[in-house]
């Protein structure tokens, strides 16, 4: 008997309005540091277009979907091999308002000669969509009296990294 699924879609969502004060983000180690005035990080929000303070509303998007079969055979009568495969596509998260941004590489041979010219950058796609996610299973469940009493089960899969929203 065949046994199948699908998980149609998953839809996530990520929205964020940021503050329209332009004042940074100042993060300190300690309370020296505080009074010393030297902070470890300063952050804000700026437009990587222009260099200029932004407030910026971000929607960001993603789609997930997945594709299942599975298989079991009876090999004998106190042997079962089930057998399946997985498919999942996480796909890019995408941003409504054109407010994505990534790190672009520059030219270089190596990637550290590419960081030279790196830049941050309005991008379609925060990274691109892997197409390449099976992940095959492999399992069996033997009764070694074949009375129904006690079995020994194992199973294995591989499963691919994935990133989501």
């Amino acid at each position: 008997m065949i046994h199948d699924s699908i998980d149609i879609a998953r839809r996530s969502r990520a929205n964020s309005k940021n503050t329209s004060n332009y004042i940074p983000s100042f993060t300190f180690p300690t309370l020296i540091d505080f009074a010393y005035d030297d902070p470890l990080q300063e952050t804000r929000k700026v437009d990587p277009r222009t260099g200029l303070p932004a407030t910026n509303v971000v929607g960001l998007r993603g789609l997930e979907w997945a594709l299942f079969i599975n298989d079991n055979w009876k090999v004998r009568r106190n042997l079962t091999v089930n057998f399946g495969l997985r498919y999942e596509n996480h796909g890019s998260p995408t941003e409504i308002n054109n407010q994505l941004r990534n790190l672009v590489l520059g030219r270089g041979a190596g990637f550290f000669e590419s960081l030279v010219d790196a830049r941050a950058e309005i991008v379609p796609q925060f990274y691109p969509t892997d197409w390449g996610n099976f992940a095959p299973r492999l399992g069996f469940a033997w009764d070694p009296g074949g009375k129904g009493r006690s079995s020994i089960r194992a199973a294995a899969t591989v499963w691919p990294s994935t990133a989501s929203l």
